[in-house]
Formats: structure tokens, C-alpha cells, sequence
């Protein structure tokens, strides 16, 4: 097992950057985008095997394209189903929506 170096450290806010630029492409609050972006890093440092590919950046890609959409999705969905980004502002658990 590799031990985690200096320039592995200054690399983090480099990929954050990165995934954030293509959060963006799925929404302009960014908010939304940062939150893609972070829930992107981490299933990907929770659940290695999803970068299971030859290029590690399209399985990236792939996770946040997957994400942005259940996160598109979410924001969407009518109000009378259980989860409504509106009752989870209410509850506490999350910042909301961004006014359009």
C-alpha cells in the first residue's frame, strides 16, 4: 500500500475543482454543483471498485454523470412524494434548492 505524500495532498483540491467544472454543466446553482462534486469524491473514496476502468477520469465522469442526475432528479420530483427537497430543507438535512 502506497503512502499517501505531500503531492498527493495538493492534489485533492485540484480534482475537487475539476468535478466541481463539471457539476456545473448540470445545473448553475452552485451550491448543487459543489454538493455533486463532493458526493462524487466521496462514493469514490468509499467505494474504490467504482473506479474499476482503464482511465480512472471517465470513471469519474460516469460517477458524477450518475449523481448530478439523481440529484437533477430529486429536485424535480413532485411534491407529494416522500423526500421532496423541500421537507429534507425543513428537516435539517440538507441546504435546499437554489432559487432559480
Amino acid at each position: 500500500m502506497a503512502v499517501p505524500t505531500v503531492a498527493d495532498d495538493a492534489r485533492k483540491p485540484e480534482v475537487a475543482a475539476w468535478l466541481t467544472v463539471w457539476a456545473r454543466r448540470y445545473t448553475r446553482c452552485e451550491a448543487v454543483a459543489s454538493r455533486i462534486a463532493r458526493r462524487t469524491i466521496l462514493v469514490a473514496s468509499t467505494n474504490p471498485d467504482v473506479l474499476d476502468g482503464p482511465d480512472i477520469k471517465r470513471d469519474l465522469l460516469v460517477l458524477l454523470h450518475a449523481l448530478a442526475l439523481e440529484e437533477i432528479g430529486a429536485a424535480h420530483r413532485p411534491r407529494e412524494e416522500p423526500g421532496h427537497p423541500d421537507e429534507v430543507a425543513q428537516s435539517g438535512r440538507g441546504s435546499g434548492r437554489c432559487q432559480s
